[in-house]
């Protein structure tokens, strides 16, 4: 068998193995339709209620693991606090909203930061095109908590101790670690 024809059958059923099934549309621990959510040590704060139909449905949409941005915008919006969310509390380096996007972000996203419902799926998108690129979670969530440019240059190990403790600590409570 050619060397590339091998290449080809490995490759091929390299990414029907490492593809993410669609996440369960249910946010809850049930894992709603059939579907068991891995096993977490997280669950979402009573303030985050009012977003958990858009997370889900975001995750659905995104091909996301369940609570993956759940716990992901928990941790970017400071626990879902209220004046991070509307934007009135902007962080030391201008991000704004549930997402925290910085201005550019949100501009190239086509999003106003501040509408916390389509910061949501803005940022599943964003954050779906980042593990599209990268090929796995933890660069994608690198990408998105230090750049993609770095995570292109310099590479995951070279990653800053707060963004390895960024994903990790997401992805080992909602049980992907």
């Amino acid at each position: 068998m050619p060397a590339a024809l091998l290449l080809l059958i490995v490759g091929v059923g390299a990414a029907f193995f490492l593809y993410p099934r669609p996440a369960a549309a249910s946010i809850d621990e049930s894992g709603g339709a059939g579907s068991s959510p891995p096993s977490s040590t997280w669950s979402p704060p009573d303030r985050a209620q009012p977003y958990l139909n858009a997370i889900a449905d975001a995750e659905a949409r995104y091909g996301i693991p369940h609570n993956l941005q759940a716990r992901q915008l928990d941790i970017e919006s400071d626990h879902y606090a209220p004046d991070v969310i509307d934007g009135s509390r902007i962080s030391a380096t201008g991000d704004i909203g549930i997402a925290q996007f910085q201005p550019a972000t949100a501009a190239e996203l086509g999003v106003d930061p501040t509408d916390p419902f389509a910061s949501i799926d803005a940022a599943a998108r964003y954050l779906r095109q980042l593990f599209d690129q990268f090929g796995s979670w933890d660069a994608a969530l690198a990408a998105y908590n230090w750049g993609p440019g770095n995570v292109q240059r310099k590479g995951l190990a070279a990653a800053p101790a707060s963004t390895v403790a960024y994903f990790s600590k997401i992805l080992a409570d909602v049980g992907l670690a």
